[in-house]
């Protein structure tokens, strides 16, 4: 073991470098300016994210889900932060249980290209007390059902049953119910099975609407 050279110790790891005259800071920087260090280092740091925003998320949603076989969810909080994501069959999926105050849920609907939010999402939305609760269709619609600012309130299924028939009853009386056979499906503008989502998209909106609430309706 050497005295003032390395290794000075068991396991020494020491080394020795020289000195030489004339090589300083400035002589060192102007070298790795020539060589463009700095500026791959540079590179090399990572730039601080921008947020991710729950309209952010919803966009990757759709683009991961829309074309799915089963329906799947994902649960945020209120300050747009993942908590949950779950998978079902092609009927439903379930929210895990446990407190999911003010939370906001986005799902599929395997089976809907112009998609509606069903009474049952509406009563989970409800159950849970969700602040809002969204389904994505195959073609990437998407329809969100806000919570009113007093609450989800006396929504039960017999209240949206009624509701639903009492818009039924004024869109025929209107003739708006039979637009879609006379008009769409017999000039061939929508085939039947699209008449009737689109009637039944139609149906939903006001339903809801007269429930006192929020419809927000996006295309894909």
């Amino acid at each position: 073991v050497g005295d003032t050279e390395p290794p000075e110790h068991p396991s020494c790891r020491c080394t020795s470098i020289p000195v030489i005259e004339g090589l300083n800071d400035e002589s060192t920087q102007d070298w790795r300016e020539r060589r463009g260090l700095d500026e791959a280092e540079k590179s090399e740091i990572k730039q601080p994210q921008e947020p991710v925003t729950i309209k952010d998320s919803t966009t990757k949603f759709i683009d991961m889900y829309k074309g799915s076989d089963v329906e799947n969810a994902v649960v945020y909080d209120k300050n747009g932060s993942l908590l949950h994501t779950v998978s079902g069959n092609r009927d439903e999926v379930s929210l895990p249980k446990g407190n999911l105050d003010d939370a906001i849920v986005i799902h599929n609907h395997p089976d809907q290209s112009i998609v509606s939010v069903s009474p049952e999402d509406v009563l989970t939305a409800k159950e849970k007390n969700l602040s809002e609760i969204s389904a994505v269709g195959t073609s990437g619609d998407k329809m969100t059902i806000y919570r009113p600012a007093e609450g989800w309130g006396e929504i039960n299924e017999p209240r949206i049953a009624s509701a639903r028939e009492g818009v039924i009853s004024d869109m025929k009386r209107s003739g708006e119910f039979n637009r879609y056979v006379n008009d769409e499906i017999k000039t061939g503008r929508m085939s039947t099975d699209e008449a009737a989502a689109e009637l039944n998209n139609q149906i939903v909106k006001e339903t809801y609407s007269r429930l006192g609430l929020k419809v927000d309706y996006a295309k894909g």
